[in-house]
């Protein structure tokens, strides 16, 4: 027999008497459904079309009930900002087809919480410099991997913001630094600092003030550029368009232009 808490108080005596101190209380796992219709030529063709899309929307349906229940209870409650794909251990369907065939399947999403992962020498050193502050964390990449958590939950604003922010961050300082070596002053740069937006700095200093064999490419800012547009239509008049697709390949394109940069500063010998 279930009985929810809430309803102990109206349990019959009769009923009451038999619920002893050894009855099992515990809370019941939560879990949510939902139901999607993928096509394609065959079942096959369907799930590789359809199972990672259906996956991100699950998972975005999740985070509208939990941002639901953070405007309701506010910070009463300890309650997560997101969950994303790496928030649970599995997923589970059940699939039907025609005449109602049903099959099931369990999908490993690769929980954070439940699969631990060993370090190799390198790697546990390398962890062990970041936590120590002996080795200084590139904001920039981290504000990204904040980007790909963000998309992977189905929060696109928040992935579009945290990706434009961390490209603007690499692309101004790579800029800045590349003005400082070539003789200009620290003191003028200061002055003319508020107009060097991020659109001056993607657009015309980064081509600029790249070596000619090194030059960006021009399909990569124009991505990124969309999306600096993108983020401030968001900002400045509150109109958010980008579906998921949009954001995705924004996001890539940031992964590129951050490795682009990097590289550059090796070159340039900044790094």
């Amino acid at each position: 027999m279930l009985i929810p808490r809430y309803a102990m108080k109206d349990i019959p005596p009769q009923v009451a008497q038999s619920v002893t101190e050894t009855s099992p209380h515990d809370l019941l796992p939560t879990v949510a459904t939902c139901r999607f219709m993928l096509k394609g030529s065959s079942a096959d063709e369907a799930l590789a079309i359809g199972l990672e899309p259906s996956i991100e929307t699950f998972v975005a349906c999740l985070n509208r009930l939990l941002a639901a229940n953070l405007m309701v209870l506010g910070g009463r409650f300890g309650i997560p900002a997101s969950y994303d794909r790496h928030s649970f251990e599995h997923m589970y369907m059940t699939v039907g087809g025609r005449g109602e065939k049903l099959a099931s399947g369990r999908i490993s999403l690769g929980g954070a919480g439940y699969n631990t992962y060993t370090y190799t020498d390198q790697e546990a050193q390398l962890v062990t410099s970041y936590v120590a502050g002996v080795a200084p964390i590139d904001e920039a990449k981290r504000i990204l991997l904040t980007a790909k958590s963000y998309l992977d939950a189905g929060f696109l604003p928040a992935a579009l913001l945290h990706l434009v922010v961390a490209s603007e961050i690499v692309v101004s300082r790579y800029v800045r630094t590349a003005l400082l070596s070539s003789g200009a002053s620290r003191g003028k740069l200061e002055s003319v600092d508020r107009d060097l937006t991020f659109s001056v700095t993607l657009n015309v200093l980064l081509f600029s003030l790249a070596p000619i064999d090194m030059k960006p490419d021009r399909q990569l800012i124009g991505k990124i550029d969309e999306a600096r547009r993108a983020r401030n239509s968001f900002m400045h008049e509150g109109v958010f368009s980008s579906d998921r697709t949009s954001v995705h390949k924004y996001f890539e394109a940031a992964v590129e232009l951050h490795s682009y940069v990097q590289d550059l500063r090796k070159q340039q010998g900044f790094a």
